[in-house]
């Protein structure tokens, strides 16, 4: 009998276990530049749900070149330079070992995949001690490599980690992500609180945020997770994938598809893709109004229920005015065909609607609710984002302009 695929390989490099929603599913590993990915052969027996669309169940491995990970899982890890430049000197990692880098974050990772050393059992799910803001510090908390907040592999440009928090979970502990802010994005925190809430206003679902002051008065934007539940006192994680994972696509090329193969790879998954492409145009075109233009294509997900096992589009995230942090005022993702524009009229939206297979009845009514909600936002910016001035004209400026793009000016 020929040995097992599987088995690791003594010399291997940075040998981890992947878990899915608990179970041991997989293994990968490194020998010299070539990353290897493998499932169990009992996993695959029993036509377990694979680990991403892009890695379907099968007993032949995937082999990835230059000590790159496959795309899902180079999708779970952090883009921000200077986090991942901390934990690379810290730990004392090549800048393109990516496999290395996932074996120290990956036990918490967006969705319901675990990576751990390989032989070493995942975290313990039970329900860990809430964090009350104000009796810690954040820049401890952070400075700290170690710590379990950081060993959460979170993606994004933002510096981020994962924690326990009271405050937005009634009470009871729950997972929460905390973003923390830019020195050159000023006002970035209470920027994406107030269009978060806002969203919800429109018609949108949205996590519940807040502003966490800690002991030394530093400030983050706590999110609640919807990747988690907890029942019984234990964690429940809901697989999840933006569209970038889902399309097969590296963290660098999160801006390359245009809205209608975003809108199409993902409601395609779902269980009902109407309705999917519904949820999906009402983010972008609340995006659009309120000046988002950064809805690349990992800000766009859909996740699994544990439960019915449907998978359904995310409630919206990583919204906020981003014209004072960007060069470029083009609305990312494309929605015209004619490609990037500053400018997308109803026209363009109702034929994008069209083209992702949504009535023009359901674009307008989408379009309209978001609409309704733009005048109580106009009268609430000034008091709640700490924007200068000037940017706050222009956010205004803004908002009225692509209100009537809307309006079919």
């Amino acid at each position: 009998m020929s040995p097992r695929w599987t088995a690791i390989p003594e010399d291997a490099l940075s040998p981890v276990d992947i878990y899915k929603s608990g179970r041991l599913a997989a293994s990968m590993w490194r020998l010299g530049d070539t990353v290897m990915f493998g499932y169990r052969d009992d996993y695959v027996a029993a036509a377990e749900q694979p680990i991403a669309f892009t890695l379907p169940l099968s007993h032949q491995p995937v082999d990835t070149d230059r000590m790159r990970i496959p795309a899902f899982f180079a999708g779970l890890l952090p883009e921000g330079e200077s986090r991942r430049r901390d934990l690379q000197r810290a730990f004392h990692l090549a800048e393109d070992d990516e496999l290395g880098l996932l074996s120290l974050i990956g036990a918490d990772t967006v969705g319901d995949v675990q990576v751990v050393p390989a032989g070493d059992p995942p975290p313990d799910d039970a329900a860990p001690q809430a964090l009350m803001w104000d009796s810690v510090s954040l820049r401890e908390m952070w400075n700290d490599l170690s710590g379990a907040g950081l060993r959460s592999a979170l993606p994004g440009v933002q510096p981020k980690m994962s924690a326990q928090s009271r405050s937005l979970h009634g009470g009871a502990a729950g997972a929460v992500i905390l973003k923390f802010p830019i020195e050159s994005w000023r006002g970035v925190l209470t920027n994406e609180r107030f269009f978060m809430v806002h969203a919800a206003d429109v018609g949108l679902r949205a996590p519940a945020v807040a502003i966490a002051t800690d002991r030394e008065g530093q400030q983050a934007l706590e999110v609640v997770r919807f990747d988690r539940a907890l029942r019984e006192r234990r964690l429940m994680r809901y697989a999840q994938e933006d569209a970038s994972q889902v399309l097969g696509l590296r963290p660098g090329q999160k801006y390359d598809p245009d809205g209608r193969t975003v809108v199409g790879a993902l409601a395609s998954r779902c269980a009902s893709p109407k309705m999917a492409a519904r949820d999906l145009f009402h983010q972008l075109v609340y995006s659009y109004v309120i000046g988002n233009n950064d809805v690349h294509a990992k800000n766009l997900s859909i996740r699994r229920d544990p439960k019915s096992s449907l998978w359904m589009v995310t409630p919206v995230y990583d919204v906020l005015h981003t014209w004072p942090y960007e060069g470029d005022h083009r609305f990312y993702p494309a929605v015209r065909k004619d490609g990037l524009h500053e400018a997308v009229t109803l026209k363009h939206w109702l034929q994008f609607a069209s083209d992702v297979g949504l009535p023009e009845r359901a674009a307008r009514r989408t379009i309209a609710r978001v609409l309704g909600g733009v005048p109580g936002l106009l009268s609430a910016t000034r008091d709640t984002i700490d924007l200068s001035p000037n940017r706050m004209r222009d956010l205004e400026r803004v908002l009225q302009r692509r209100v009537h793009d809307l309006q079919g000016g």
